[in-house]
């Protein structure tokens, strides 16, 4: 087996073909992700006069990410949703709680998370008209409403179930986080079903 110089020719044309041949599969790759990128993008912009091939009425994206952006772009001003839940000593609060304690390893532990999506579940099977205005205090509210709806628990872990209130309520301003202010809020009594 004779072995080349470093300087031959023969040996620097592989060099070339195997440079040509990573820069063909870099392209291709990044072909790859602009085509998963614009199908994304397409699906999440509203209604357009242009569309891409083999889309249809159904949304692959949406079943894939169905976050869509808002997952990144969600107003930290949007009312959070809590739930309350009957007990014999009145209304406590059955909430997940803060994603970032020490307890759930800053957020790495994703149980709370998980809750949370119960929670918007439920909230999600309330009619419109069951809601409630409430001024003051909203365990006040639940307590003098009557049952409004039955919804039921779909989850795996039920760990949200029988006489429960949910409650939104805004996000007081800044401005006013040390003043004892009780914000508008709407208050529904559930039946929930596990």
């Amino acid at each position: 087996m004779e072995v080349m110089p470093t300087g031959s020719a023969s040996w620097q044309g592989q060099a070339e073909r195997a440079d040509e041949r990573l820069g063909r599969r870099v392209l291709a790759a990044m072909v790859v992700v602009a085509v998963i990128v614009a199908y994304v993008v397409h699906d999440a912009l509203p209604v357009t006069h242009f569309s891409l091939p083999l889309t249809s009425n159904h949304s692959y994206a949406r079943t894939v990410a169905p976050q869509s952006w808002a997952f990144f772009t969600k107003s930290p001003r949007t009312p959070p949703v809590t739930v309350f839940e009957r007990g014999s000593d009145g209304w406590r609060d059955r909430s997940p709680g803060r994603l970032a304690v020490p307890a759930d390893l800053m957020g790495l532990n994703r149980v709370r998370q998980a809750e949370q999506l119960i929670v918007y579940d439920l909230r999600a099977q309330v009619p419109a008209e069951a809601w409630s205005d409430c001024d003051r205090e909203p365990t006040d509210c639940l307590a003098g409403l009557p049952t409004a709806a039955t919804i039921a628990n779909h989850s795996t872990s039920r760990t949200i179930c029988g006489d429960v209130g949910l409650i939104v309520r805004e996000v007081p301003p800044w401005a006013w986080r040390d003043l004892p202010t009780i914000m508008p809020s709407r208050v529904v009594r559930a039946k929930v079903i596990c």
